[in-house]
C-alpha cells in the first residue's frame, strides 16, 4: 500500500510538471506575438509624431487577423497606412490634373484607357491623370482591386497594373492578386501586407463618399477644374471637351 502510494504521489508530480511546463510555453508564445509586433508599433508611432502627412495609425495594428502567419510581422510597417501614394499619370510638370472616378472591372473604363492617353498626348504634357475609386456593386472584389492599385503606388507600380486589373476582372481574389503583384516585379510580402490589412480602404472609402456627394451614377466620370465630363464620350467629342475644360482650369 505504500509504495501505491508513492507511486501515485510521484505520478501527480510529473503531471504536474507537465502542465506547468504547457502553461509556460504558451506564455512565452504570447510574449513573442507582442514582441513581434511592438517594434511595428514603435515605428508607426515615430512616423505619425515626426510627419504629419502621413496618417499612419498604429491602431491598425490591431486588426490585422488575415495575414498570412509565415509573414514576419516586423518585416513590414503600416509607413503609408490610409495615404494615397498614387502618382499622377501623364505630364510630371503638368500644371492640370484630370481626375477619373474609375471601377476597375467597367467596360467602358477599359474602353476609355487608350482614350484617356490619348488625350495626355494631345495636351503636350500639361494634363495629368490621376484615378478616384469608384468599385461598382455588379462587379465581385472591385472595391479589393481598388486597394490593390493603392498599395501597387506604395512601390510605384500603380500603372504598371493598371492594365492587368482592366483585362482580368474575375481575378480580384487576393490570391490572383497577389501573384500579380508578384509577376510585375513588386515586392509580394510588402503588397499582400499592405491589402490584407486593409491599410488603403480609406483611401476608397474616402473617393465613395465624394461619389455620393457629387451624385455620380456611374463610371467612367471626369473632373477637370470645376468642370465635369459625366461619361465617355466619341473620340473627338472627348478631345474637345477635354482641351475646353482644361483651358478653362489653367
Amino acid at each position: 500500500m505504500r509504495q501505491f502510494f508513492l507511486f501515485f504521489i510521484f505520478s501527480f508530480f510529473l503531471i504536474s510538471l507537465a502542465l506547468s511546463g504547457c502553461a509556460m510555453e504558451k506564455n512565452q508564445q504570447g510574449a513573442d506575438v507582442k514582441q513581434a509586433y511592438e517594434p511595428n508599433q514603435a515605428r508607426t508611432n515615430a512616423i505619425e509624431k515626426n510627419n504629419g502627412s502621413l496618417k499612419a495609425s498604429g491602431a491598425i495594428l490591431d486588426k490585422t487577423p488575415k495575414i498570412d502567419a509565415a509573414l514576419p510581422a516586423t518585416q513590414y510597417t503600416y509607413k503609408f497606412a490610409n495615404i494615397s501614394t498614387q502618382h499622377a499619370k501623364g505630364g510630371g510638370n503638368a500644371s492640370i490634373v484630370m481626375e477619373e472616378f474609375v471601377s476597375f472591372g467597367c467596360g467602358v473604363c477599359a474602353k476609355g484607357r487608350n482614350l484617356t492617353d490619348r488625350a495626355l498626348k494631345r495636351q503636350n504634357n500639361t494634363l495629368a491623370l490621376k484615378y478616384r475609386h469608384f468599385p461598382l456593386p455588379q462587379t465581385p472584389n472591385a472595391y479589393l482591386a481598388a486597394q490593390a492599385f493603392e498599395c501597387a503606388a506604395d512601390q510605384d507600380k500603380e500603372w504598371e497594373i493598371e492594365g492587368w486589373l482592366f483585362a482580368n476582372p474575375g481575378k480580384y481574389d487576393s490570391a490572383s492578386l497577389v501573384e500579380m503583384a508578384n509577376m510585375s516585379g513588386m515586392d509580394a510580402g510588402m503588397f499582400s501586407f499592405c491589402l490584407s490589412s486593409g491599410a488603403k480602404r480609406r483611401i476608397v472609402d474616402d473617393d465613395l463618399a465624394e461619389v455620393r456627394a457629387r451624385g455620380i451614377k456611374g463610371t467612367p466620370y471626369f473632373v477637370i477644374g470645376n468642370g465635369t465630363i459625366p461619361s465617355l464620350l466619341d473620340d473627338e467629342d472627348f478631345f474637345a471637351e477635354v482641351f475646353r475644360l482644361s483651358a478653362r482650369a489653367e
